[in-house]
């Protein structure tokens, strides 16, 4: 007779009660054996599953896509030139080509390099050339051609300007005090910029000068010359503010008391002169006064012994 409690295992009872311990303890071991061999064979499903290849989607990507250091934005129409990095992160082996397109949709095919054998782990890039035919915010892409199929798309934007347009560069003074003394520190601070609708073509040189009042500028003062790979107009979220530097000078200890200037030049190589329409505002004076630069109060008043009088 057998006796289930609520709580507990079957309590075995009776003349038969080995037998029916023995039947028990085998279907257990059945049980045990039942169960072993699933997880076995669960596990044995995993390790196939984890040790499935990973296929040309998962290894090959565009790692980076940027424009070469130093150039200005691209301008409607014309070839441009960009860096587009690759990257195999798998096991195997793959020939595949470089792809830049001019839309982030893989609609225009502008440019694809020669065929890569991009190795296991192995890195690089390639640079491909763009014709961008639209003005304004653009995006666009790139990808690794293998096997009539495109992967890793990368993704980018750039600022697209006009094919021609003015470079209007300026500068001018933005001044604490028109007055310092012998050996003394001046902030000279100047404001520049760039008020046309396209970026320069090329370099941008800054030259600062402090001289007497009624000199030529020569006498030129470090950080000069100080040169920007381009300039370009203000974006139209940028600050009202326009940019501005500030570079300091000592006054030489042994100067003479009176009036002197600084002078700053902007594109004083004149590399950009073609496409600026106003060549007077790139070059700007500030008036300063070294010491005591006051007058005495005397002029002449007629030709004869008493022509020079006070002033009250």
């Amino acid at each position: 007779m057998v006796y289930v409690d609520k709580y507990s295992k079957p309590l075995i009872k009776g003349p038969k009660a080995v037998a029916r311990v023995i039947v028990m303890d085998v279907n257990y071991k059945k049980k045990l054996f039942a169960s072993a061999v699933t997880v076995a064979l669960v596990f044995s499903s995993l390790m196939l599953l984890t040790g499935v290849q990973a296929g040309a989607e998962d290894d090959l990507e565009v790692s980076n896509l940027y424009e070469p250091a130093g150039t200005p934005p691209p301008r409607a129409n014309i070839p441009y030139d960009f860096l587009v990095g690759w990257k195999n992160m798998g096991d195997d082996s793959y020939d595949a080509t470089v792809r830049l397109f001019s839309d982030c949709d893989q609609d225009d095919l502008a440019d694809e390099s020669d065929t890569i054998t991009m190795g296991a782990g192995e890195d690089g890039s390639v640079t491909l050339s763009v014709t961008f035919t639209e003005v304004g915010e653009t995006c666009y892409s790139a990808t690794i051609f293998y096997d009539s199929i495109d992967y890793g798309e990368f993704e980018n934007y750039v600022n697209v300007e006009p094919e021609t347009g003015d470079a209007d560069l300026w500068i001018g003074f933005n001044m604490e005090n028109n007055q310092a003394n012998p050996g003394e520190d001046v902030n000279v601070i100047f404001e520049y910029g760039d008020e046309g609708d396209v970026s320069t073509l090329n370099p941008v040189t800054f030259m600062a000068y402090f001289d007497p009042l009624d000199d030529d500028a020569t006498n030129s003062f470090d950080p000069s010359p100080v040169t920007f790979d381009y300039l370009s107009p203000p974006h139209a979220d940028a600050p009202p503010e326009p940019d501005s530097m500030q570079w300091q000078y000592t006054v030489p200890s042994d100067t003479d008391e009176g009036r002197y200037k600084f002078t700053v030049i902007i594109d004083s190589e004149e590399n950009n002169t073609d496409e600026d329409p106003d060549l007077d505002n790139n070059r700007a004076e500030f008036e300063m006064c070294i010491g005591d630069c006051s007058e005495p109060d005397l002029r002449v008043w007629d030709n004869s012994i008493d022509s020079i009088r006070a002033e009250p």
